[in-house]
């Protein structure tokens, strides 16, 4: 039998691991979009091990090693992949499949820090009088929220008079965000007639990608890239310009460290 992702799992030492184990163990501690770019990640290092007669259990630095220097990808891509592996072997470690992780023992990619990005308040202006999704456009930037959070936000998490809304992020934790009073008085005026808060002309529910493709359309209106996220990193960085600390920030945007927050904020 050879290495590989089977039908119903993955086949280490004559014992099944469900694959969908292993998928549950990700949810619980990362987003869908992580879990799903771990689960290509895992397929192809798989079919790498059965390609070169290698027991995934039995793999050591050096075959894990070779395998990423020699997919030929940047150092950023390189580093999720060898994180996805850490996390599988992470998994086999706790289920008693292996004895050693042996990630812990390749060495990692550093990645150059990217300069954290934000609107400034004239540029928050210019945009606020050119967008046609103005009452999506003032949720995101004044609660931080991602994309995919806002998405799944529907009408009973929101409460408009005390300006609270409760949003699912990663690993389904939930947590309390606030929005401004702009934005309440906004959201006040869309229509409720469906679950969803946010919905298309349809009152279908907004899937990330449109969120994304609507933001990014404001990248015109002010000559640089305009995306969801860059709308996050401005929340954050505008609280800590007025004072407030990075540990409150860091409960308002859901990171499990505080170093992350720190990321976030324009020095």
């Amino acid at each position: 039998l050879t290495y590989g992702v089977l039908t119903y799992g993955v086949l280490l030492d004559e014992k099944v691991i469900m694959f969908e184990d292993f998928l549950n163990f990700l949810s619980a501690r990362k987003s869908s979009h992580t879990v799903k770019a771990y689960k290509t990640d895992l397929k192809s290092f798989l079919l790498w091990c059965s390609t070169n007669n290698i027991r995934p259990p039995k793999a050591i630095a050096y075959d894990i090693n070779r395998y990423l220097t020699g997919l030929g990808l940047s150092r950023r891509t390189l580093a999720r992949k060898r994180a996805s592996l850490n996390s599988f072997y992470r998994f086999l470690k706790s289920s008693k499949q292996v004895n050693d992780n042996p990630i812990t023992e390749v060495e990692g990619f550093k990645i150059p820090r990217r300069k954290p990005d934000y609107l400034s308040l004239d540029e928050i202006w210019q945009l606020r009088h050119a967008t046609r999704d103005l009452a999506l456009f003032e949720f995101l930037l004044s609660s931080g929220v991602r994309e995919s959070e806002v998405c799944g936000l529907n009408w009973h998490q929101v409460d408009l008079q005390n300006r609270v809304a409760r949003v699912i992020g990663k690993g389904d934790k939930e947590r309390e965000v606030l929005f401004s009073e702009t934005s309440a008085k906004l959201l006040s005026e869309l229509p409720k007639s469906v679950a969803a808060v946010f919905t298309d002309k349809r009152e279908k529910r907004l899937a990330v990608h449109i969120v994304y493709y609507r933001i990014h359309k404001l990248s015109k209106f002010i000559g640089r890239n305009v995306y969801p996220h860059l709308l996050r990193h401005t929340f954050a960085t505008h609280l800590v310009d007025k004072g407030v600390s990075l540990v409150e920030v860091q409960q308002l945007l859901g990171h499990e460290s505080v170093s992350t927050t720190a990321l976030y904020t324009h020095p």
